[in-house]
């Protein structure tokens, strides 16, 4: 797929110079760029790599000089991060999925798949499962009975979303994400140690057997996921126990992140690699939380 110089900058209403016509179909650093890529030179310790460049477009920063390179057209922007956004998802080519349902796939006959929706081999669609309109379903995934996949979702390889799961419009899921696991909660017959340390963390001793059998208290809700969620490659979402576990809007969550069972995520929250929130957490609104972050109620 490929778009012109002025295509490109008006998808992002951006100032552009030179050549309109420039066919762009990727973006590369400089060193790297072709003529079919636009070359990427937003950090200054780029803009010397222009001097030997393929490239015949470039992405600037607003106020940059384009004429000082051997360039036949140049987009200028205030905030290339931001329009980065939106070009790479102009020029994103996908994984070149075949269209339709594979005839491998099994889907019950309950289930209902809206118009224009991509399924992958060897996919498993269980009861009463709705896909919405236009999603992609990569190959081996698998969606549990009685689960809502809204609009234009995309499920990349082997994502697995468990029954009674509510996910928003425009969900994308990275391979091997799941969502729905059942939550890590056990108990014991009697009083444990690990109960007496947890209710008073002062104690550096306990004096208590511990041969006790571990009972597992079952998630019986499931999960809700608000619009525009995105879920890291290898990240599991736990069920709720008595009520569903929820995610709100606009969440972004990396790779390798665990968020425990009941626990309550607000709008626009960014949860990076490896992090772990403990289950019954409540974390509210526009809230970051970096690498390898254990958060807990």
């Amino acid at each position: 797929m490929k778009f012109t110089v002025q295509e490109i900058a008006n998808s992002i209403g951006a100032e552009f110079f030179g050549d309109p016509q420039i066919k762009i179909s990727s973006v590369a650093e400089p060193k790297l760029a072709s003529e079919l890529d636009i070359a990427l030179a937003i950090n200054p310790k780029y803009l010397d790599d222009l001097k030997d460049t393929s490239a015949k477009c470039a992405l600037l920063t607003k106020g940059s000089d384009w004429t000082a390179y051997d360039l036949s057209a140049a987009i200028l922007v205030s905030r290339p991060r931001y329009a980065m956004s939106t070009i790479s998802t102009m020029l994103d080519k996908g994984q070149n999925y075949k269209p339709g349902i594979h005839p491998s796939s099994i889907i019950d006959p309950s289930a209902q798949i809206g118009n224009n929706v991509l399924i992958g081999e060897m996919v498993v669609i269980s009861s009463n499962a709705q896909i919405g309109d236009n999603s992609i379903i990569g190959p081996q995934c698998y969606i549990g009975s009685n689960s809502i996949l809204g609009t234009n979702c995309y499920l990349r390889e082997g994502v697995k979303i468990g029954s009674e799961t509510i996910i928003g419009d425009r969900f994308c899921a990275q391979p091997s994400a799941i969502v729905g696991a059942d939550g890590f909660s056990f108990v014991t017959e009697k009083s444990s140690a690990v109960e007496e340390v947890r209710a008073d963390l002062s104690k550096s001793t306990v004096n208590k057997n511990e041969n006790q059998i571990w009972h597992r208290i079952h998630s019986l809700a499931g999960v809700i996921i608000g619009n525009d969620v995105e879920v890291g490659a290898n990240t599991c979402i736990d069920r709720g126990t008595l009520r569903p576990t929820s995610i709100g809007n606009g969440v972004k969550a990396d790779n390798l992140a665990q968020i425990g069972h009941n626990v309550q995520i607000g709008n626009n929250t960014l949860i990076c690699a490896q992090v772990g929130i403990a289950g019954s957490a409540v974390i509210g609104n526009n809230v970051v939380l970096g690498g390898a972050v254990r958060y807990k109620r």
